[in-house]
């Protein structure tokens, strides 16, 4: 990705091109690249208390040094290296669509339990092209339906993933409900009022007296996409040469996640899932795919439902 790996320094060209490609205040978002996709943050954790958003944060770079393949261990080496002691991580919000500098320091002292890692963050390397757009907004929920007992909250909530499947294209959001109908599925709800994510368990069904399975309808496109807060205002890269700048002063606030997530253990520094790294300080998963029996071959076209999302994420497989 980046041609150079100098410390604290960026090629003129490169930096150009990381302009373009982090443009603040242009039209065009960055919806291109790669980094450390952050699945999980522990409860006052060191991300946790600087602010770090599971879902929609990447880990582009740390102390000026950019992050742009998964076999590199400069994450791990400079968390060792620097424990105790101030490090500053780049970090690409897909919400916001923002780049900013999140300072915090790499310690054991916040947990008793070693495994938490040093920071605690649970983290896998993709790319996160065009993520943004990937979104369910829910509309209106019909009363009665599976979505309003699993407590969707109509227009200002927003499902970006499932721990299930990856949803790579705009049948698979209907192949996946029709071949699981019946079955309690999880889905991440990203709610716009609270600027927090929760984990909601649906089962669609057809039998709930309604219309569709889930009983509420989803827009998709530019104008259903997850409105920008605007938070990280004040702590955005401006990219003056390098990746790194003076520490900035953040409010302690991050999206909740539940504790007890099957697929995301911590581990000595950070935890990598799945990734080509096979060293000491972490521990690579292999989540189980889910069952693919009964998966319909064809799209089906649901009434209350229009597209799909692409959510990198974990699988989880589906209860028996």
């Amino acid at each position: 990705m980046l041609e150079t790996l100098e410390l604290l320094k960026i090629s003129t060209r490169e930096q150009d091109r990381v302009e373009r490609e982090f443009n603040m205040g242009g039209a065009q978002s960055a919806d291109k690249g790669h980094g450390y996709h952050v699945l999980r943050v522990q409860e006052n954790s060191p991300a946790h208390l600087a602010g770090i958003e599971p879902f929609f944060d990447y880990i582009v770079g740390i102390n000026g040094i950019p992050l742009d393949t998964p076999e590199s261990r400069v994450l791990q080496d400079q968390l060792l290296a620097n424990m105790d002691k101030e490090v500053v991580l780049a970090i690409y919000s897909t919400k916001e669509q923002e780049l900013r500098e999140v300072p915090m320091i790499p310690n054991r002292s916040w947990t008793s339990n070693p495994g938490d890692g040093l920071i605690g963050l649970s983290i896998r390397f993709c790319t996160y092209e065009a993520t943004n757009e990937h979104v369910w907004h829910i509309l209106n929920v019909a009363p009665e339906s599976p979505a309003e007992l699993a407590g969707l909250i109509p227009y200002t909530d927003y499902i970006i993933g499932t721990p299930h499947v990856t949803l790579h294209s705009e049948n698979d959001f209907y192949e996946f409900i029709e071949a699981y109908t019946g079955h309690p599925l999880r889905l991440y709800v990203y709610n716009s009022d609270f600027d927090a994510c929760r984990e909601v368990v649906i089962t669609p069904n057809h039998a709930w007296g309604g219309e569709g399975a889930l009983g509420c309808g989803v827009g998709y496109g530019y104008l259903h996409r997850i409105p920008k807060t605007n938070k990280y205002h004040n702590s955005q890269l401006t990219y003056q040469g390098d990746l790194k700048q003076q520490p900035q002063q953040f409010n302690d606030q991050s999206l909740p996640v539940e504790k007890s997530h099957p697929s995301m253990t911590n581990t000595d520094v950070v935890t990598v899932i799945p990734t080509t790294i096979t060293t000491a300080p972490l521990i690579i998963e292999t989540p189980a795919e889910p069952p693919e029996t009964n998966r319909p071959q064809q799209s089906q076209q649901y009434p209350n439902y229009h597209q799909t999302i692409h959510f990198n994420n974990d699988k989880v497989p589906l209860d028996p």
